[in-house]
């Protein structure tokens, strides 16, 4: 596989990574729902999208 620059990227080599990013996401979006259940309100449809656009600006970021 290659990254917009053409660098090529190991697979194996960030394979433990990429699974702890979704490890790390699930919980947070599940921690995320129960937090706006908590205050009375479900988290609504935009709640949800609002909460993985941010995580794709952060990791964006932190990518760069």
């Amino acid at each position: 596989m290659s990254t917009v620059d053409g660098k090529n990227v190991d697979g194996d080599l960030t394979l433990a990574e990429n699974i702890a990013d979704n490890g790390g996401i699930k919980i947070s979006y599940e921690a995320f729902v129960q937090l706006e259940q908590s205050k009375g309100k479900p988290a609504t449809e935009s709640d949800k999208q609002l909460f993985f656009l941010s995580w794709g600006q952060v990791m964006y970021a932190y990518v760069l």
